[in-house]
């Protein structure tokens, strides 16, 4: 468990995420690193890179996570925030329920009906975490799925899924680690996640029946649009030993365009690869089916100085397959990392 938090701690460390819709992190908006050595070219970075790796595992702040469930203030201040939630958790379960109970008899009787799974928490749902040096933000939750009868033939129905998630994280060295912060490598530490989605289908009414076969699904599409990104961005500034800077990094992905029979296999193909991916780093990148896929994607990585200057451009991708070769390069070096 506990290289499982590691792991993906050291993921998001290194800004390797989603992301379309939230807006990528200025350097200014970082604390300073304090570093008076910074990565300017491939081989100051590619030395910093090992110095990092070997050092990241002993790094206070992976302490914080790791044992986490032992420090007092931080479970506390998870309590605090579970009494927060749970009110509107309880409603929006009741929510749901009643409007799954009403669905099937608002689109017989209106030819309209709809599921909305739309979160609404507290403004300051999650403020106790504050004191523990976490600030999290969730400014849009937004989620509906509805169904409506075809007005232009009697036989169709339309089917529309609109989502927009997105959650923020700021982690504050200084309020988690005390005076251990000066010993973590980390002086800052950001991330912002977004999911936006929008499906469009128009079906044969036959696709309505409760046992309906999904693997039929495409007999009985007429058209099917989508218009998809997953996001994540994750910013940090950081000092080891004197060399560091500030690093901001995304991974995008993004769909916009007809959803065929095609598109879906080759989603389902891929996602299988990238779990395979994540479970054994040494599993070969499929090049001709990551090389087909017909999205977008994009994977960044850029340092700055102190000054915010711009100062090297580690990572700048934008095919698939070099997007999946350069994350199976990053789980190499985070199972290096773990001693693996």
């Amino acid at each position: 468990m506990k290289k499982t938090v590691l792991c993906m701690f050291l993921l998001a460390a290194t800004g390797l995420a989603f992301a379309l819709n939230v807006s990528k992190y200025n350097a200014k908006e970082l604390k300073k690193s304090g570093a008076e050595t910074f990565i300017t070219d491939e081989e100051s970075f590619e030395e910093f890179q090992e110095k990092y790796t070997d050092k990241i595992a002993a790094d206070p702040l992976i302490g914080f996570f790791l044992n986490a469930g032992e420090n007092e203030d931080f479970v506390s201040a998870i309590e605090k925030c579970g009494d927060n939630i749970s009110e509107e958790f309880e409603e929006f379960y009741i929510r749901l329920s009643r409007q799954a109970e009403q669905f099937d008899a608002a689109y017989e009787n209106t030819g309209y009906g709809e599921v909305d799974f739309t979160l609404k928490l507290p403004k300051n749902a999650f403020k106790p975490l504050q004191k523990t040096g976490l600030t999290i933000d969730l400014p849009s939750t937004k989620g509906v799925f509805a169904l409506s009868a075809d007005t232009a033939d009697e036989n169709n129905v339309n089917i529309t899924l609109d989502v927009d998630y997105e959650a923020s994280v700021v982690l504050d060295p200084a309020k988690a680690l005390g005076k251990q912060a000066a010993e973590s490598m980390f002086k800052d530490l950001r991330f912002s996640v977004a999911v936006y989605g929008k499906v469009y289908v128009n079906a044969d009414n036959d696709i309505l029946p409760a046992d309906f076969d999904l693997d039929g699904y495409f007999d009985y599409v007429n058209s099917a649009t989508a218009d998809i990104s997953i996001a994540i961005y994750g910013a940090s500034a950081f000092n080891s030993d004197g060399t560091g800077g500030k690093v901001i990094s995304d991974f995008t992905f993004g769909y916009k365009g007809n959803l065929t029979e095609d598109v879906i296999e080759k989603v389902v193909t891929a996602y299988g690869e990238l779990i395979n991916l994540f479970s054994d780093s040494e599993t070969e990148v499929d090049e001709e089916l990551f090389r087909s896929l017909p999205f977008t994607v994009h994977i960044g990585q850029e340092y700055y100085n102190d000054k915010n200057q711009l100062t090297y451009v580690a990572v700048d991708e934008s095919d698939p397959y070099e997007c999946m070769c350069k994350l199976q390069e990053v789980l190499q070096n985070v199972e290096t990392s773990l001693n693996y």
